[in-house]
Order: structure tokens, then sequence, then C-alpha cells
């Protein structure tokens, strides 16, 4: 999305830092009022509702081409991707560490923060990766057409790179959401436990 808004929408790189803000503001807001709704639908619930929600704005920016502009694209999907990753982030941790010994708690903790550097860290050298073998691989299969400007080739060649990398971001938050489906239990209510009898009474 840096490129996008530098390289397409011409922006300075203070203009780009700038454009950023509504998503770190979408990160707080959700993670501040969201966190009542942790106890109340469940940690499952909006970690699965986060990732769909990011999946929809990752699979909204694959349709960005050379009419598109911030208000009408980019910020709608920054809202999407914000609200998501702080839904996700928000239960998460009530997940991962849900039915950790109060012993273990630490280094449940420390394994938890340790796997989120380094997908962050991951994350980004994977994609961008993507992005520059898909940018070089669409240059070099359009080099040769005719009537074509060079500099129409190389923006088309960035917006293919753009909608490769926001293809596999996309998939990575909804294969996120098959595996919470499938693996994540709900746990049982504490009323219901604690109304039931005791076998060894």
């Amino acid at each position: 999305m840096t490129y996008f808004l530098q390289v397409n929408l011409h922006c300075t790189p203070l203009q780009a830092g700038c454009a950023f803000l509504p998503f770190s503001v979408g990160i707080i807001a959700t993670t501040t009022l969201g966190a009542p709704l942790v106890t109340r639908l469940g940690p499952k619930t909006l970690m699965a509702a986060g990732s769909t929600l990011a999946t929809a704005g990752l699979f909204w920016r694959t349709r960005l081409d050379t009419a598109s502009g911030y208000a009408g694209e980019v910020l709608p999907t920054q809202i999407l991707v914000s609200v998501g990753v702080g839904l996700f982030f928000l239960a998460g941790p009530n997940v991962a560490l849900s039915g950790v010994d109060p012993h273990d708690a630490g280094v449940a903790s420390a394994a938890l923060s340790t796997s989120q550097q380094i997908g962050a860290a991951l994350g980004p050298a994977l994609l961008n990766t993507l992005y520059v073998s898909a940018v070089t691989g669409y240059r070099t299969s359009r080099s040769e057409s005719p009537g074509q400007a060079p500099q129409s080739v190389q923006l088309e060649a960035y917006l293919h790179g753009y909608r490769i990398a926001f293809i596999v971001a996309g998939a990575l938050p909804a294969a996120a959401v098959v595996a919470l489906l499938a693996l994540v239990k709900t746990p049982k209510s504490t009323a219901s436990d604690a109304a039931a009898p005791d076998p060894g009474h």
C-alpha cells in the first residue's frame, strides 16, 4: 500500500504516512471499545469476525487500478483491515492462553509475543518478495508489446504486483478463519460447570 500511495497516487513520504493514520486509529478504537465483546461474544467469534473483515479488506485491494483514489478505495480498505486486525489481536491472547497452567503462563505469553514478532518480520518479507517477482515477470512478458509506452507498462506492472501480494495477504486471514473454526473449541460455560453435580459425592 505504501508503494501504491507514493508511486500511483504520487504522495510524498509524509503524505503517505498521514494516509496510514486511519489504520492506526481503527486498531486503537477497536481494541479499546471492543473489550466488552470478548466476554459477551467469546474470543473465538471475535477472532473469526476479525479475520473475515481483514480478508475482505485485503481482497478489496486487489481491485486497485490506475483510476483508484484514496477516499473511494484505499480508506475503506484501511478501515476494514484495521477493525479486523484489532478484533483478532484483542481476543487472540484469550484463546492462546486458555487452559494454560498458572506457572506456565509466563512462558506461554512469551511464546505468543515471539510468534507475533516472527510473523511481523516474515510477512512483509514474503509479500515484498512476491511483489517484486510479480512486477519483474509482468515487465518481462510485456517488454516487447507493440504500441505500449514503457511508462504504461511499468504502472500496470506495479498494479499486477499489488494484486498478487494482496491475494496472498488476504489468503492468510482466510486460512486463519478455517483454522479457528476447525481447531479452537468453545469452552463450556462456567455456570453450567458449577451447577453440574460432583461425581465424587
